[in-house]
């Protein structure tokens, strides 16, 4: 793995003239000296996979995502989870293969974001993106570190030296993405990351990461959830984290700012413009995070179809603060599909166009102009999904998280 005080030869100017592999991304781990408290749940130093812009043109652009992977809330599940590569960086490899996530990172050429400098930047903290532990301690952390938002903060450090493309230079573009925990991770550091980089045009784009208030399944063949992702639940998540939450958020609330970790809580309070990317029938939130049988049985019981029917409308109330919030003129697209975060080139579609269309359309507007971009499927009954553009059933791959 590439040291993270220099990106070498992989800067922006570079790989627009090198002819290098457009869909091969490199690893930079953090330097321990430069950044000392950048560390996964092991105390490994975290880093990021960096795929310099392709093109001249778009070495000014930058499409950044948070990694998704979870969340860890007791000391068996933290622990099991600091011995892989979603808490340890000790196992990652040198370089990571961007067309192969399908997503928003794709660089095939038919994705408008293609030739733009890339950077995913890995998750192994466990906490949503926003842990401030700088210390590890077996009575409060098990013993483990949770900084996911220092890791943030240091990308965007090392992101903006020379050598990495300088990420800050003025006039640049950002958009701040991330996906399922990546996407709470965007709603949670949007407005400190633009903060960062006052000369930037910033935008945020969390995917997978807007859900409705959680609430358990109690029908037939119920499970009960590994971890809680409910409401009061985070009083006690945010305090194991020492979550680092939106300032304006937790001034609102005072004493409650503990709920501002949660994105459809903390939404009305974040500045940064956003476009919001959100299933409207989440197979993670309801199967994992809410107990509900997804198998091709279970979703034939008419307890099952309730739920999903149920949260599809919670999920379309929810989405009013963004369709509504005519002042940042903010973006939704909100699918009728059983899945997570596969928005994709060509799939699901709504009024013909998918998500990365949507997305460039909308942050190439100039700044301070941002059209208002509502893309969002409204069904008389949300199960089956009424957009046909989407599968009928979820697969293995949307499940998983």
């Amino acid at each position: 793995a590439a040291s993270g005080a220099s990106a070498g030869p992989g800067t922006a100017a570079a790989a627009a003239t090198t002819g290098a592999d457009p869909s091969i991304a490199k690893l930079h781990l953090f330097d321990a000296a430069t950044y000392p408290h950048a560390r996964c749940l092991d105390g490994s130093q975290a880093g990021l996979y960096l795929r310099p812009a392709t093109s001249p043109g778009d070495a000014d652009k930058w499409l950044y995502a948070l990694e998704g992977g979870g969340i860890c809330t007791t000391r068996a599940d933290c622990t099991a989870r600091a011995s892989t590569d979603l808490g340890s960086s000790k196992g990652w490899k040198a370089t990571m293969n961007f067309t192969a996530l399908n997503g928003f990172l794709t660089s095939d050429p038919a994705s408008p974001f293609s030739n733009w400098n890339m950077v995913l930047v890995k998750y192994c903290g466990g906490d949503l993106h926003t842990g401030t532990r700088t210390t590890a301690d077996n009575a409060t952390t098990f013993g483990l570190f949770f900084a996911g938002h220092l890791i943030v903060r240091d990308s965007i450090r090392f992101l903006s030296t020379e050598a990495a493309g300088q990420m800050n230079k003025t006039g640049n573009t950002l958009v701040f993405a991330g996906g399922s925990a990546g996407g709470v991770g965007v709603f949670n550091n949007a407005d400190r990351a633009a903060a960062m980089l006052p000369g930037v045009h910033t935008v945020a784009a969390p995917i997978g990461g807007f859900p409705p208030e959680v609430h358990w399944y109690t029908g037939p063949r119920a499970s009960t959830p590994g971890d809680d992702l409910r409401l009061p639940a985070f009083r006690s998540h945010v305090a194991l984290y020492q979550s680092a939450v939106p300032d304006a958020c937790a001034a609102a609330l005072g004493a409650d700012a503990w709920q501002c970790a949660v994105p459809h809580v903390n939404y009305p309070y974040i500045a940064t413009p956003m476009f919001v990317f959100e299933a409207k029938t989440d197979v993670v939130v309801m199967c994992a995070f809410a107990g509900l049988p997804c198998d091709a049985k279970g979703l034939q019981l008419p307890q099952v179809v309730a739920y999903i029917q149920q949260y599809a409308e919670n999920a379309t109330a929810t989405f009013q603060e963004v369709v509504t919030n005519k002042k940042k003129h903010d973006g939704l697209y909100g699918a009728s599909c059983l899945m997570h975060t596969g928005f994709e080139l060509g799939h699901p579609l709504i009024d013909g166009t998918d998500a990365l269309h949507a997305l460039h359309a909308w942050v190439m507007a100039p700044p301070g102009q941002h059209p208002p971009s509502v893309f969002e499927d409204t069904c008389a009954s949300y199960f089956p999904p009424c957009d046909a553009s989407c599968p009928p059933l979820p697969n293995a791959r949307e499940r998983a998280f």
